[in-house]
């Protein structure tokens, strides 16, 4: 499994060594999205007629730094939701997607490990382009927390569950690219609505990635729930109810795309593009 782990991570290495443009083009438009948000969030940028921007600090708003963080999460999220339903789009066509689907690993196992590879590569690079960020705006780079790796991995897991239902669905159908947007779009939304946002509690639990990014947004920042959350206090119970609903989304995905990929065998339409 580590072999295929290491193939993965290099094919997506020469992938940027032999089409820079693209590696680069993707990271300048996150640098400019980022710069403009957190300008944004810092009062230095005009904004529409009737936006209201706290000012930072503001315990109504959030530090230009946590809209830094909040966008981070989002765009290492975005990569769990795409990544899978590219692997049926892209493929299909070069017999790539056949030669997979007869490996030795099923196919699932060998998304999910495009997915850690995916993850690995982006960590460097995300890092890279918040310092260049940091730099640009004067805006202190948030330090993340070791404990926030967690309810991080936990986000990004349950991500992919939906990643994994969008792929089911591109094995099925194969042009699935609005769809994919649609989704990615209601993820990235979500990094607009404040950490503690009042009346977003059950949304919090139905869909848990806004818990885990609180949980890690408090984590590194030091919120004043983050002694309660580490202590198992009183959010014990949520973030057992928040775990549950992770592996929900994760194993209702994968289930889903295992029955997609059987039924796209049987219909002989694996390779159609």
């Amino acid at each position: 499994m580590h072999v295929v782990l290491w193939y993965e991570m290099k094919r997506g290495l020469l992938r940027r060594v032999r089409s820079p443009l693209e590696f680069i083009t993707e990271s300048l438009a996150v640098y400019i999205f980022l710069v403009v948000a957190v300008f944004a969030a810092s009062g230095r940028v005009p904004i529409p007629s009737g936006m209201v921007v706290s000012p930072p600090g503001d315990s109504q708003g959030r530090a230009a730094s946590e809209v830094m963080f909040a966008f981070a999460c989002v765009f290492c999220c975005l990569g769990a939701v795409q990544g899978t339903s590219l692997l049926a789009t892209e493929e299909p066509g070069t017999a790539i997607l056949d030669q997979l689907a007869m490996s030795v690993f099923p196919l699932w196992a060998i998304a999910l490990l495009r997915d850690i590879a995916s993850f690995v590569s982006f960590i460097p690079s995300m890092a890279l382009i918040m310092g260049a960020v940091s730099l640009t705006t004067g805006v202190r780079l948030p330090r993340l927390a070791v404990s926030a790796l967690a309810p991080i991995f936990m986000m990004r897991l349950s991500m992919l569950g939906i990643g994994y239902a969008l792929g089911a669905v591109a094995l099925l159908v194969k042009r699935v690219g609005g769809l994919v947007n649609l989704v990615s779009m209601a993820v990235f939304a979500l990094a607009f609505v404040p950490v503690r946002q009042q009346g977003v509690g059950a949304l919090c639990i139905a869909f848990p990635y806004r818990w885990w990014y609180g949980l890690a947004a408090d984590l590194t920042f030091g919120g004043k729930e983050a002694a309660q959350l580490l202590a198992g206090g009183v959010a014990g119970p949520s973030m057992a109810l928040a775990s549950t609903m992770t592996l929900v989304y994760f194993l209702a995905g994968l289930l889903a795309f295992n029955a997609a990929f059987h039924a796209s065998l049987r219909r002989g339409s694996l390779s159609r593009a």
